[in-house]
């Protein structure tokens, strides 16, 4: 097992066993054996996979958000929430976090890419290409400029997609 760490490898260990998904609780920032001792300090952006990434791969992603469903990860864990004690899984996998013992909220400063520009190329009628740069963010659509936002799962930049009669405005977020 690799466990890496702002994108650099942090400690190993060798293992024959294969990733078996724990049914207990997970335990994040504190070691609760004897004696209990708290992290003192900060989680942003937080994924486990279920499957060995390479440090190029982990350096690839680590300044963007990703778009759900990602093959083999199983829980990601932005801690974007402004309030409450509750922080989403946005793998898909629906595996929600409770902030307990005290912990609280900061803002953070994690180097996330910015959204940039989208460009859409009609190619015909009804199609279109979707390009956006830089290359990372999710896409989400809309029939108005103010939403309600949808998202659209496995959008990859470059593909042609079905655009509606209907006026249709397209972002990408992290």
């Amino acid at each position: 097992m690799l466990v890496y760490r702002n994108g650099h490898l942090d400690s190993s260990t060798s293992t024959n066993r294969n990733f078996t998904p724990y049914g207990g609780a997970l335990v994040l920032g504190a070691r609760l054996d004897s004696p209990q001792e708290f992290l003192k300090g900060e989680i942003d952006e937080f994924r486990i996979w279920s499957v060995a990434r390479s440090q190029a791969e982990i350096q690839s992603t680590m300044h963007t958000g990703l778009c759900a469903p990602q093959p083999n990860l199983w829980a990601y864990w932005k801690f974007d929430e402004s309030a409450g004690s509750t922080v989403f899984d946005y793998s898909g996998n629906g595996r929600d976090a409770t902030l307990v013992n005290g912990a609280s909220r900061a803002v953070s400063f994690a180097p996330l890419s910015a959204p940039g520009t989208l460009r859409l190329a009609r190619t015909g009628p009804p199609q279109g290409s979707l390009t956006w740069a830089p290359g990372a963010g999710c896409l989400q659509s809309a029939p108005t400029v103010t939403g309600p936002w949808t998202a659209m799962p496995g959008a990859t930049n470059g593909q042609a997609i079905t655009t509606s009669p209907a006026r249709q405005f397209f972002r990408t977020t992290q």
